[in-house]
């Protein structure tokens, strides 16, 4: 019986070593999590490696709206988020240039122009679309709310919008809250959500400025601008194949094509 039981025991003992031998080794630690790309990131992504992505054409492009700064109050570089929204649906040159501003004989800086100033003896926005300039004033701008940073800065982004729309003749909308709808006051920039323009406002811009000269850039595909003959060296790996493979030459000589008759 003795004998049974230490055999039953060893047994057991076994058993368990075999079954602690078999159990399964625990799990490597994973490797870091890729970061995932969002929607807009992923879209980018699928184009870039089908063509290599969107380059600029400026072959045809004639011109540019300047933003006149003749003021130091509000900072300049307020008005890069302008530009780079217009610039999501408007293929015109935006650009700042450092200026003065003289109302009986304003100086253009570029086809069409807008003066920011800082002068409390002149209104809040002038107009003159047949001279190819309009002016913003920042200095009313600073009334009221327009004393706290925050608000200053939103009127004059808003203010220089609403400018820019008019001097390239969009008016008006069919969307409620426009930024081109009535302002009468300062405080009425308040009410408006941001600087941003509707479409069909947007959509006026490229006919009416090229009665100023100006005229709009293209956006191709990489792909398109390679095969053309004026498409810019690649900058990453999807460019740099579509290069290789637009500029490779034949394995065998193009056949001659027999002249017709």
């Amino acid at each position: 019986m003795k004998t049974a039981l230490i055999a039953f025991v060893a047994a057991s003992a076994a058993f368990a070593a075999l079954a602690a031998g078999k159990t399964a080794a625990p799990a490597a630690a994973p490797d870091a999590a890729k970061p995932r790309l969002n929607g807009r990131a992923r879209m980018e992504m699928m184009k870039m490696r089908s063509f290599g992505g969107y380059v600029t054409d400026t072959r045809n492009q004639k011109g540019s709206v300047v933003v006149v700064n003749a003021q130091t109050a509000a900072d300049k570089a307020w008005f890069d988020p302008l530009y780079k929204e217009l610039n999501k649906l408007v293929k015109l040159r935006f650009e700042t240039k450092d200026g003065a501003f003289d109302l009986a004989n304003p100086v253009l800086k570029g086809e069409a122009c807008v003066f920011v100033v800082d002068d409390p003896k002149l209104p809040m926005s002038l107009l003159a679309s047949e001279a190819k300039w309009a002016m913003v004033n920042v200095a009313p701008l600073r009334e009221g709310q327009g004393s706290k940073p925050q608000f200053f800065k939103a009127r004059v982004q808003k203010s220089l919008m609403r400018q820019l729309a008019f001097l390239m003749g969009a008016a008006n909308s069919q969307y409620a809250g426009n930024l081109t709808g009535c302002v009468t006051k300062p405080s009425d920039f308040d009410l408006f959500t941001d600087f941003r323009l509707p479409v069909d406002t947007l959509g006026k811009f490229e006919g009416y400025v090229a009665g100023y000269g100006v005229t709009p850039y293209a956006v191709v595909p990489y792909r398109k601008a390679v095969q053309e003959g004026w498409g810019p060296q690649p900058t990453n790996e999807f460019q740099k194949a579509i290069w290789e493979q637009v500029h490779k030459l034949p394995e065998a000589p193009l056949p001659l094509v027999k002249p017709t008759k």
